[in-house]
């Protein structure tokens, strides 16, 4: 959409509508006023295992607060991971083992109810096809199935999301979306959709309890905010675009205030799961990061403001193709994200295009599983035995039976992998794993592929850095010839450089920033599903 066209489109409307359509349940906010008490504890004073469960069940509440997700099991699988009754008791107490219990019950009472947003936003959409409206929904991609599933006249055609695409739409009637306007976190998006309506109606389905971010919707002009106006949180007057304020409510018709349960919280769930995770971030070392997509569903997370290697096709004639940027926004369009495999000599024989040792013990591991499914049961417990505590073990364990690609699939830590070459090792008497230097062989080869640096303190050495970037800059050549139609390729370093390895490019597909992470995840590629338990 051009910019003519933009101001053209807002002259001819002199007023927008924010539509809130506020859905009540009193089995949600019940839920929700359990999961506080139990996710406080469990930040407080979990273990590892305690704290991934923790991680899963606010990616569970997050998500059911933002997306129209069916109420199905597993938010209730995920509650009853700790234990019973009794073994929570001995955990944390007798008022967090009653915590547990009566959330298990609303959350499986909420699954026999179903999700009455689902309903609400599914009777909207139907309404606006039946009356011949031009409408959009504001989703993140990996959401989009569960809208589909409410219709199946939605079309690719009917979804927008981040700043790129909203800019890039041209005037429609009505955009949708689930979740407050926030600009960080599940259910993000940008102040342009405030400030720069591309529709005459913004239609909200929120939860009853929930806010918009303060300050959002801020003109950078005028200073002044459209959620605070409308809200009557400030003073100020709306001198540009006007805008009217629409709320109403659905669902249950009064809350349940004899059992004190209220929609009316102290603090807002966002601003709650937002304070959770940053005081944990605080405790365990998390930092800000962007999450670089690319196209072939893997990613990398790096620190904000941290510049990385990127190359524009594009700019070839330029002569500026290489070079070194902070990530954000749609900056990385059309380009490559560049990982340099720059390893020193000792190390010359662990490369990222050879998986020598991965190939053994996925062998090992395959066998094992495929002679019996039992032993697949049995090889979780000898590595639960041995403090190798994930969620979804066994799932896991099939999917390091995978063969490379883009990473080589394996345990993400070194003790929970060095814990399976011993298991195969001693329990199902593969003798060819038990070598004491074959765990340490086999992980270098693993954080190769992860693209962790093999000298420590090699990723923060800028001196490093800048020789590699001039040594790319140099292979520009080399570059060039590469097949660039691919979502991924490879250019090795050659023989006569004093420097050896080789560089790793992935063509991006989006850049999605403001999520905290701890240290350990960074500077590691996996597949995007593996980041959902960073986003806010």
């Amino acid at each position: 959409m051009t910019v003519t066209s933009c101001f053209d489109f807002l002259a001819r409307n002199e007023c927008f509508l924010l539509d809130r359509r506020e859905i009540v349940s009193n089995l949600f906010v019940n839920l929700r006023n359990h999961l506080r008490m139990i996710l406080e504890t469990m930040y407080e004073s979990g273990n590892d295992y305690e704290i991934e469960i923790a991680h899963e069940l606010r990616k569970c509440l997050s998500k059911c607060l933002t997306v129209p997700v069916p109420f199905d099991g597993v938010l209730t699988d995920t509650l009853q991971l700790p234990g019973n009754h009794d073994t929570i008791e001995r955990r944390w107490g007798k008022d967090i083992a009653c915590e547990f219990e009566a959330a298990i019950n609303a959350a499986k009472s909420m699954q026999q109810n179903g999700n009455p947003m689902r309903k609400a936003l599914c009777n909207e959409i139907e309404k606006l096809f039946l009356d011949e409206k031009y409408f959009r929904i504001y989703a993140h991609p990996d959401s989009i199935e569960h809208y589909i599933s409410l219709c199946n006249n939605l079309t690719a055609k009917h979804f927008l999301y981040g700043h790129t695409g909203y800019s890039n739409s041209v005037p429609f009637d009505v955009l949708l979306k689930v979740g407050p306007l926030r600009s960080v976190g599940w259910g993000k998006c940008p102040d342009a959709l405030l400030t720069s309506p591309r529709f005459s109606t913004l239609t909200l389905f929120v939860w009853s309890g929930t806010s918009d971010e303060e300050h959002f919707g801020l003109d950078p002009v005028t200073g002044e905010s459209v959620v605070d106006v409308l809200e009557k949180k400030t003073d100020m007057k709306l001198t540009g675009l006007q805008w009217s304020l629409k709320t109403s409510r659905k669902g249950d018709a009064a809350l349940d205030f004899e059992h004190e349960i209220t929609d009316k919280a102290d603090e807002d769930d966002f601003s709650f799961l937002y304070r959770i995770q940053s005081r944990y971030a605080d405790v365990h070392r998390e930092r800000s990061a962007s999450l670089i997509k690319f196209v072939n569903a893997y990613g990398i997370l790096v620190p904000s403001r941290e510049e990385v290697m990127v190359y524009d096709p594009e700019r070839n004639e330029a002569g500026n193709a290489i070079e070194m940027i902070q990530p954000n926004g749609n900056n990385l369009d059309g380009c490559f994200f560049i990982l340099p495999m720059i390893e020193a000599a000792d190390f010359g024989e662990v490369q990222v295009e050879k998986t020598k040792y991965s190939k053994i013990w996925k062998e090992s591991l395959t066998e094992i599983i495929k002679v019996n499914q039992r032993h697949l049961s049995d090889l979780s417990q000898w590595l639960r035995m041995n403090n190798v505590r994930l969620l979804n073990l066994d799932s896991r364990l099939l999917e390091w039976c995978q063969p490379p690609g883009t990473v080589i699939p394996a345990p993400r830590k070194w003790d929970h992998f060095k814990a399976l070459i011993s298991v195969l090792g001693l329990h199902y008497n593969k003798h060819e794993l038990v070598g004491e230097d074959f765990a340490k062989k086999a992980w270098l080869e693993i954080r190769r592929s992860r693209g962790v640096a093999i000298n420590e303190g090699k990723e923060e050495s800028k001196a490093q850095k800048e020789l590699e970037f001039d040594l790319l800059k140099n292979l520009i050549s080399h570059i060039e010839k590469a097949d660039r139609d691919k979502d991924e390729f490879i250019v090795t370093v050659p023989a006569e450089h004093d420097l050896q390895g080789s560089y790793r490019f992935f063509r991006v597909e989006s850049v999605e920033s403001g999520l905290v992470v701890p240290d350990t995840v960074l500077h590691e590629i996996h597949s995007l599903t593996e980041f959902d338990i960073w986003r806010g």
